[in-house]
This record gives C-alpha cells, structure tokens and sequence, in this order.
C-alpha cells in the first residue's frame, strides 16, 4: 500500500485537542486531512459535503469506464438506431 500524501496534516492528538475548530475548518476548505499517531499516516477525515461530492464524481467516471469499455467491446448502436427503437416502443409516429 502506497503512502498517502495530502497537504493537510496534523496528529490526532492535536486534532482531538481543538476538534470544533478542526471541523470547522474541515467544511470550509473541503480538503481532507490526515492524522497521524506516532508519526505515521493513520486516518483520513474530510467534510460530509466534500466526501459525497468526490463519491459522485468517482461513481461518474466510473460510468464513463464502463460506457468506453462496452464500446471498445463493440457494444454500441448508432443514436438513430437507438432513438427509431425508443420511438417505436412507445408508439411515437416517426416523421
């Protein structure tokens, strides 16, 4: 596992000791922090709202690779041949 290397960083014991003001500061630079014990990486925190906000940029470009994969599988259809199909199963006359 490789080390994790962000730019915020402090030790848990200093982040126990002012937590308000660590939170606080957490939710207004949306950037993680890593807390260390004894010198060593030990955990990542980060606001709520930054956190959802990075889960759904990954859980988009994780649909990006799936839909580039499945095309340089070949499974793909031209858009008209997609539309025509949603057309005719909902009935839409097609001009």
């Amino acid at each position: 596992m490789s080390l994790v290397r962000l730019q915020e960083t402090d030790s848990l014991t200093a982040f126990r000791r002012d937590t308000s003001r660590q939170l606080k500061a957490l939710a207004r630079t949306g950037r993680p922090k890593l807390l260390t014990v004894n010198g060593r990486a030990a955990v990542v925190v980060q606001n709520a709202a930054a956190f959802e906000e990075m889960v759904d940029r990954l859980e988009s470009l994780a649909g990006v690779a799936r839909g580039l994969a499945a095309v340089q599988a070949g499974d793909h259809r031209p858009a008209r041949s997609v539309f025509k199909q949603i057309g005719s199963d909902r009935r839409i006359p097609h001009p």
